[in-house]
């Protein structure tokens, strides 16, 4: 992968907010395998200009329904295709107590996190210092924010009368995916009342998570932020697993100065820890960041990795990794498995 079919990549997908990244992993023509495109909008972006006609009509042929990640056959090429969605954002409507720690877990999980409060002393750098934050009304302030399925809301304001400002306001708007509302049942059952007087379908309330959280008897706004965050992190991890485009391993391959190689999982099996699309960056002394999983597999892939930053190798390496019992046991997992990666040098 060249740095600057990464970049251009990035650029694109971020004004786009996701795209899709295919990889050939195997082929009749040998030369073709490691071959990379991607694509966000009207047409693709090959890593080969003289493949461009052949990304056209790969990606021509994807379904809607196409589930991803996924190795595909195509012309006689296996194909491995993952969609790269936008950093998970969470956006929290109201900056009292259960948002600070909400917002902490947040930050520490990986999530954008931005607060809205049009009190100032609840909402300001210094009280959400790694978040973004917006002193405005809510009113004001819902028309700037995205609603998409990279987008999860929490809405935890101080009255009810805000709550069903926002409520209103984003159920009407495309689903995102989370909305949750913090409440006792009765605050919860007036918004309720309140949305279906307005003409708000019992459909679109049934998709608020109210009250909010795991089931878990929290008590303190500690507490509290620990079951809304279980819940958010398990409906994001039911849905259908994404790539993110702030993965730290496309920021440390962006920003080395070296020969760095980028290695993926295309395919797993057996008991293994990570799935497809699990990345990792090596550089030539060794440096990682990012994991495919640990143990006996991601050991192997770190030296064939560095061997190619080594030896400035540009031949793609696509290879089956092997854990065995035995080694699986001495590693203290219940049984082996193998993943098929994909390793490039990038510089």
């Amino acid at each position: 992968m060249s740095q600057s079919f990464f970049r251009s990549m990035m650029e694109v997908s971020r004004q786009c907010r996701g795209g899709l990244f295919a990889l050939i992993t195997n082929s009749p023509d040998q030369q073709k395998i490691g071959e990379k495109a991607f694509f966000a909008s009207v047409h693709p972006i090959p890593q080969s200009p003289s493949l461009a006609a052949f990304w056209d009509d790969f990606f021509q042929q994807l379904t809607p329904d196409q589930q991803l990640p996924a190795t595909i056959s195509f012309q006689g090429h296996s194909i491995f295709v993952e969609h790269l969605a936008p950093k998970p954002q969470l956006i929290l409507l109201g900056g009292g107590h259960v948002s600070y720690f909400v917002y902490q877990l947040a930050v520490m999980l990986g999530f954008s996190v931005t607060v809205v409060d049009e009190r100032e002393e609840f909402c300001n750098p210094s009280r959400f210092p790694k978040a973004a934050t917006l002193c405005l009304p809510f009113e004001k302030a819902l028309p700037q924010l995205s609603c998409d399925n990279s987008t999860y809301y929490v809405i935890v304001t101080r009255g009810h009368q805000h709550d069903y400002t926002c409520l209103s306001y984003l159920l009407a708007q495309q689903p995102c995916a989370y909305l949750g509302m913090i409440g006792s049942r009765r605050k919860v059952a007036l918004v309720h009342q309140s949305l279906l007087e307005d003409g708000f379908t019992q459909q679109q309330i049934d998709r608020v998570f109210s009250p909010i959280g795991l089931p878990i008897h929290a008590q303190t706004p500690e507490e509290i932020s620990v079951s809304i965050m279980a819940q958010i992190i398990e409906v994001k991890n039911t849905r259908l697993p994404d790539s993110s485009l702030e993965d730290p391993v496309f920021d440390a391959i962006d920003k080395a100065d070296g020969p760095v190689a980028f290695c993926m999982i295309v395919r797993k099996s057996g008991s293994i820890p990570r799935g497809a699309g699990s990345k990792m960056a090596v550089d030539q002394n060794g440096i990682i960041c990012g994991t495919i999983g640990g143990g006996k597999i991601e050991y192997d892939v770190i030296q064939t990795a560095r061997n190619l930053c080594l030896n400035r190798d540009h031949t793609p390496v696509f290879q089956t990794f092997l854990m065995d019992n035995q080694s699986a046991k001495e590693d203290g997992m219940i049984c082996g498995g193998s993943a098929d990666v994909f390793i490039c040098l990038v510089d």
